[in-house]
């Protein structure tokens, strides 16, 4: 992988990560509901995507809210919870590659928060059985992954 463009791509995941603030909270609890919603969101998002629409606005609407639903379930500081989520961040694409979300995308990306909630959906009030990812590890790939979002529907990936 090319230093530069690691380098700027690490650049403006640092950007988006950090300069999003969540003014938005999940505060009743009710993980499953949430986690319902948040799906109908991104599946709203797909759709108007493979209708041709215009799915800028409503796709960052839909992952800033993925990303505080996430922060909202870590119950931690927020800034602990960023600084361990860039830093995750950049290990994970230094091993996948910078473009690795290119492929496909905010359809990816779209796909992989699905899949995080579907989990986290099913762990709810279950201890897991992969002993080495757990329901901490999904929030910090929700977070990352709706960055990510985020900043591919910006135009500014790498």
């Amino acid at each position: 992988m090319a230093g530069n463009k690691f380098g700027k791509w690490s650049g403006n995941f640092h950007k988006f990560l950090y300069d999003y603030k969540n003014d938005e909270k999940f505060v009743d609890g009710d993980t499953i509901k949430h986690c319902k919603e948040m799906q109908k969101e991104l599946r709203l998002v797909f759709d108007t995507m493979w209708n041709h629409g215009d799915y800028k606005e409503l796709g960052i609407k839909a992952m800033k809210r993925a990303r505080a639903l996430a922060m909202s379930m870590m119950k931690k500081d927020e800034d602990f919870v960023l600084d361990t989520a860039f830093k995750l961040g950049v290990e994970k694409n230094h091993d996948y590659g910078v473009d690795n979300m290119l492929s496909y995308g905010v359809v990816l990306v779209i796909v992989r928060i699905n899949d995080k909630l579907v989990r986290i959906e099913n762990l709810h009030g279950k201890d897991a059985k992969v002993v080495n990812e757990k329901v901490e590890d999904t929030l910090l790939d929700i977070i990352n992954y709706a960055t990510y979002g985020i900043m591919l529907l910006n135009d500014v990936w790498a």
